[in-house]
């Protein structure tokens, strides 16, 4: 049996997709954990009323906004009181693409003794794939430097709105070529955070996901971390595909661009200094 863990916040629409896409592409048993992070539009109260008589589906109202890492936590415990032998966690707006998916998580895993698994995840209408992680991502050179283009960001506003605009252009132009390296299997690599799967390898490690030191940002790079130090295998390949449309919910949340540069990179900052504090404490 296969679990799926996901947050809300003001993302009712999405994670009825997501809960669709689960019906119809899961052949087999399989149970929905959605955490409510104390969304504002109270869509959290409106979603555990629609699913109120699906034994499949439970939705948990938090009482607070706790952020990424806390939220998927609570979700990710429960989860794991139904025994199951996956947990996939995943943003609200993913939706499974792949037809017989839980069928063929087993194969994978029967094949790869996997960890954590994450499947090829496209970016809804662009050709960009984010699975698995490209470049350094995880070194304290590479860590410092996205500290210095995030305060960069905070502080002039003006040539972060610039960047983002670019970005937008390039990631939405559809004859962009991302390249080739999401096309080979790889293990021992950083997988993207809007799909992951945790096998049962994994819960006997520990019962949560996420160091809860973070709010938003950089839990995958401390996750992955974590699991290499403990000799955990994440695995990646694209015969499994996922669709992600990417950050509707902090778009829904910060619509002003301005607000949400500041809110995004000043957690990117927080995350970021946590993240480098392990390993400056590792080196001692």
């Amino acid at each position: 049996m296969i679990s799926f863990v996901t947050l809300n916040f003001n993302s009712e629409d999405e994670i009825d997709l997501a809960v669709a896409s689960i019906r119809e592409k899961v052949a087999n048993d399989y149970k929905i954990v959605i955490i409510d992070n104390d969304s504002p539009d109270k869509s959290g109260q409106r979603l555990k009323d629609k699913y109120a008589n699906d034994d499949k589906i439970e939705v948990i109202l938090n009482q607070e906004n706790a952020g990424f890492a806390r939220g998927m936590n609570v979700g990710f415990r429960r989860a794991l009181a139904e025994n199951p032998d996956f947990i996939a966690i995943m943003n609200p707006d993913s939706h499974l693409e792949s037809n017989n998916f839980d069928q063929a998580i087993e194969e994978i895993y029967a094949r790869e003794n996997f960890a954590a698994y994450g499947p090829d995840i496209n970016v809804g209408g662009t050709n960009q794939h984010q699975n698995p992680k490209k470049g350094d991502w995880v070194s304290k050179e590479a860590v410092k430097k996205r500290i210095k283009t995030a305060q960069s960001k905070i502080d002039h506003p003006y040539y972060a709105l610039v960047r983002n605009r670019l970005a937008n252009l390039v990631r939405n132009n559809k004859s962009y070529n991302d390249g080739d390296f999401w096309k080979e299997a790889q293990e021992g690599i950083q997988l993207h955070g809007a799909f992951v799967v945790f096998s049962k390898q994994f819960f006997e490690w520990r019962d949560y996901a996420f160091d809860e030191n973070t709010f938003f940002y950089m839990e995958m790079q401390i996750l992955f971390y974590e699991m290499e130090k403990a000799g955990l295998k994440s695995y990646y390949s694209p015969e499994l595909k996922v669709i992600h449309d990417k950050s509707s919910s902090t778009k829904k949340s910060h619509s002003d661009f301005f607000k949400r540069n500041k809110f995004q990179n000043e957690n990117l900052v927080k995350s970021c200094t946590y993240y480098l504090s392990l390993l400056e404490k590792d080196e001692i």
